[in-house]
């Protein structure tokens, strides 16, 4: 049971966020809603109203073979730089440009997945249970269980491989 502080804390909190959210919507209607004409002076509080992206909805597919169940969505934000289009006040060399790219692509994982089957001994680390049958996903090896099992499906529960995929930072 929490105590009286906790209780005051976890109330300021709550308040703390109901009443960022209403002035974040308000924002929202008042300048991004795609109303000719209607402006307000609260709009003046960001750098710019909307930052440019590029959407490509026909790029090849990113994997070897015939994965790709249809065209990779891409999203590119382009360079945004922290001064010029989020408005944060530095010296043109302390400027940080940043840039997402974002591909999204349906894959064919019917290739990658058994049929159900009892689990093997490397799939027991990441939680399936001996009495149990699965259809397992092999996407990609892990650095960390050793298996290249994704996503595993029981007959009862599910289970993820969170650890599967190791990100680089690559640097110029």
């Amino acid at each position: 049971m929490p105590n009286e502080h906790q209780l005051q804390v976890s109330n300021a909190l709550a308040l703390a966020a109901r009443t960022s959210y209403r002035r974040s919507a308000t924002y929202v209607r008042a300048c991004y809603m795609e109303q000719p004409g209607v402006y307000s002076s609260l709009c003046t509080t960001m750098k710019k109203q909307k930052l440019d992206s590029t959407l490509t909805m026909t790029s090849k597919c990113p994997f070897p073979g015939n994965v790709c169940a249809a065209d990779t969505v891409v999203v590119d934000s382009g360079p945004i730089k922290s001064d010029l289009d989020l408005g944060l006040t530095t010296k043109e060399e302390d400027r940080l440009t940043i840039r997402r790219v974002s591909s999204a692509v349906p894959l064919r994982l019917d290739k990658y997945m058994t049929d159900w089957a009892t689990p093997t001994p490397d799939l027991v680390p990441l939680g399936a249970l001996p009495n149990e049958i699965y259809k397992v996903w092999y996407l990609g090896n892990s650095k960390v269980t050793g298996s290249n099992a994704t996503f595993i499906f029981g007959n009862v529960s599910h289970f993820y491989n969170r650890q599967i995929y190791a990100i680089e930072l690559v640097l110029p």
